[in-house]
């Protein structure tokens, strides 16, 4: 009879095994026999997705699910909590508090991605003041003001999609920004959703540690007119997507490496010649880039640069 090896091994390498597993993949090896049966409430990660639970009782199977897990894991420590969560009823105020206190315990990586018809403030003091947390991703979550401190002393990862929806959006992700002392990865997907023509949105993006930089703006036409600014001396990678009414000033960017550039403006037209050289000063400030990627959309074509 052929040994089994896999049982062979210690519970704890067994859970940094079942870490690189969904969640739900994970729970399915309780059935293997009575040691794999509470295995999986020990892998240091959670990933989850709410539409997974079984329907029409989706919203019971997952609360008992959470509180079950919780009162287990209350006693030992979580590194990566991933969520993507569509209304819940009932549970989004618990969901807040449980990630809290999932930050308490030295959280290390939190991914939010919610779905829902009403923003979710996320405005909770302790997850913006660990000092544990390397990794943080948020998408759909509401960010309403700039009232509160930031200091990240651990975060490299940094990932905002969709999350501010007033005027004072771009001083929450300066807030942010500025509070992270060892950030090296940035992206920034369309964070800013204001659909009117009255206000000028200008963000300044400064960091003297931050290495891969990701801009998205508006996918829409018809947007807030959204300029920024970017003052980082060791950026290596930078990529950016704008459209025909988007500005970027940039400083101290000889360490570029590789860019790679969408833009829906035509720079080959005289129409518009604020923005021909808006995006000609900007070019001017990355000079020094070994390899560039421009794509312009409105002309369908791409252009390749090697230095």
């Amino acid at each position: 009879m052929d040994r089994d090896y896999i049982s062979e091994l210690p519970d704890s390498l067994l859970t940094q095994i079942l870490l690189e597993l969904r969640t739900k993949d994970s729970v399915k090896t309780s059935v293997l026999s009575k040691r794999w049966r509470n295995l999986w409430l020990n892998v240091p990660g959670l990933e989850l997705f709410t539409l997974q639970f079984t329907y029409p009782d989706r919203e019971e199977i997952f609360v008992r699910f959470m509180d079950r897990f919780m009162e287990f894991k209350c006693r030992s420590r979580l590194k990566k909590f991933m969520i993507t969560y569509v209304d819940c009823k009932g549970y989004r105020d618990r969901l807040m508090e449980l990630i809290g206190t999932l930050v308490d315990h030295g959280l290390q990586h939190l991914y939010v991605f919610m779905h829902t018809f009403d923003r979710v403030d996320f405005k909770r003091q302790n997850i913006y003041k660990s000092k544990t947390l390397v990794s943080l991703k948020l998408h759909n979550v509401e960010l309403k003001n700039s009232d509160f401190v930031v200091s990240l002393p651990c975060l490299k990862i940094l990932k905002l999609e969709n999350i501010c929806h007033g005027e004072d959006g771009p001083l929450v992700v300066e807030k942010l920004i500025s509070g992270c002392s060892v950030l090296e990865d940035l992206e920034l997907i369309r964070p800013f959703d204001i659909r009117t023509h009255k206000v000028l949105l200008l963000l300044r993006v400064s960091s003297q540690t931050l290495k891969s930089f990701t801009l998205h703006f508006a996918i829409y036409k018809d947007r807030t007119d959204f300029s920024v600014e970017i003052d980082a001396p060791r950026l290596k990678y930078m990529t950016v997507e704008q459209s025909q009414s988007d500005s970027i000033v940039v400083k101290n960017l000889s360490s570029l490496f590789s860019i790679d550039i969408g833009t829906k403006f035509n720079p080959l037209r005289h129409e518009d010649l604020r923005m021909r050289n808006v995006f000609y000063d900007f070019l001017t400030g990355i000079s020094s880039v070994k390899h560039m990627i421009i794509c312009l959309w409105s002309l369908q074509v791409c252009v390749y640069i090697t230095i």
